[in-house]
């Protein structure tokens, strides 16, 4: 899969683009060019044969230190925790249970361990839909105690999953 950041992309090549998910689709054809020119989020679309397989939404973020589950907060400052959130990502329904969402996955994990290396980041966040909530709990994220569909990923085992 090669994969490219929106702002190199014309719209045109999303049109075919259906994940399933009216609300991720209408974000992908519609939003994702604007919000990345705004800077509000970063949006990387993979391709497959010129085909595209699917995207993801990256940006900023925080969470209280009063959310994080208590295995998770005992390394964490009392304040606000900086994140990097997963705002999106989806699979065209010609590519899903192919492997592609998972290598999203890891590209984003290595754009999160980029930006920790210039900056301040913690926690990895995703608002998990059912249908993708075990996906995310698969590759070791974890529920908020309060929000449920909120699932958080420390840092360091991002980093971890980056060197295995």
């Amino acid at each position: 899969m090669i994969i490219k950041l929106i702002k190199d992309i014309k719209k045109q090549e999303l049109e075919s683009f259906d994940s399933g998910s009216e609300e991720l689709d209408i974000f992908l054809k519609c939003f994702a060019h604007q919000n990345d020119k705004s800077g509000v989020g970063r949006t990387f679309v993979g391709f497959n044969n010129n085909q595209v397989v699917g995207f993801m939404t990256l940006c900023s973020g925080s969470i209280a230190f009063n959310q994080l589950p208590s295995e998770t907060n005992k390394k964490m400052p009392r304040y606000p925790i900086p994140a990097i959130r997963i705002a999106r990502l989806a699979v065209d329904k010609r590519f899903q249970k192919q492997g592609f969402g998972k290598e999203f996955l890891e590209y984003c994990f290595e754009k999160v361990a980029a930006i920790a290396d210039l900056t301040g980041v913690k926690l990895v966040i995703v608002d998990a839909k059912d249908e993708t909530f075990g996906f995310y709990k698969h590759y070791g994220f974890v529920s908020l105690p309060a929000k449920p569909n909120i699932l958080i990923m420390p840092i360091e085992t991002v980093i971890k999953a980056i060197n295995r």
